[in-house]
């Protein structure tokens, strides 16, 4: 029933508007906006205050590093050198008194002229042997040679028939002459000399006179 009326108060509108021109009512106009204008700032003077002056403060002392506490070393510092002793005093070699001269006047000595005393079988080994005559006069003698023990031969080195060698006064007398040892074995070796004539010293003169003592090794 409602609806029915609905419609019919449609279509009598409808009919209004038909016949009387029924235009749609005149909205309103909007309204004109004003622009307001913007407010004019008037600068200010600029300010003559005084400007507050701060006091100042002393400078803050830069406190310094902490001394670091010295962390003593792991390692056992190594001891002190030990003063070294004074050497020991040398003592002096036990002087060996000068040779003194023989029965006849005169002074000896015999070594080997190498220096060694090691020698083989049928080797030459020769020594070096000298006669000092210190006195005044000059000494005579016969025969002078190398002897050596063992029943090694006699090797004769200065001979004379006529008695007419001789060690001359303040002078030495120096020479090398050799033995050659067939066996082997430890041989002592000696300067001997014969102060006397050739022959009375062949005889079995009473004046012989050895100097030196030698030591050598025949291997």
């Amino acid at each position: 029933m409602k609806n029915r009326r609905t419609i019919a108060v449609l279509a009598l509108c409808l009919l209004v508007v038909a016949a009387a021109g029924c235009a749609p009512a005149q909205q309103s106009a909007a309204p004109t906006a004003s622009r307001t204008p913007r407010p004019t700032f008037t600068a200010l003077p600029p300010a003559t205050a005084t400007p507050t002056v701060l006091p100042t403060l002393p400078p803050t002392a830069t406190p310094e590093p902490p001394t670091a506490t010295p962390v003593p070393p792991t390692d056992t510092p190594a001891p002190p050198p030990t003063k070294a002793p004074p050497p020991p005093t040398a003592v002096p070699p036990t002087a060996v008194p000068a040779p003194q001269p023989g029965a006849h006047g005169v002074i000896g000595r015999l070594r080997t002229r190498d220096g060694r005393n090691d020698f083989a079988v049928n080797e030459e080994v020769f020594f070096t042997f000298e006669v000092e005559n210190p006195g005044d006069g000059d000494v005579r003698f016969g025969i002078l040679g190398l002897k050596a023990n063992n029943d090694v031969p006699f090797q004769t080195s200065w001979t004379s028939d006529v008695y007419d060698h001789k060690f001359i006064a303040h002078q030495t007398f120096r020479n090398d002459d050799r033995i050659i040892f067939a066996a082997p074995g430890t041989y002592t070796v000696r300067l001997a000399v014969c102060f006397a004539t050739y022959n009375d010293c062949r005889g079995g003169a009473d004046a012989w006179e050895e100097f030196g003592s030698v030591v050598v090794n025949i291997r």
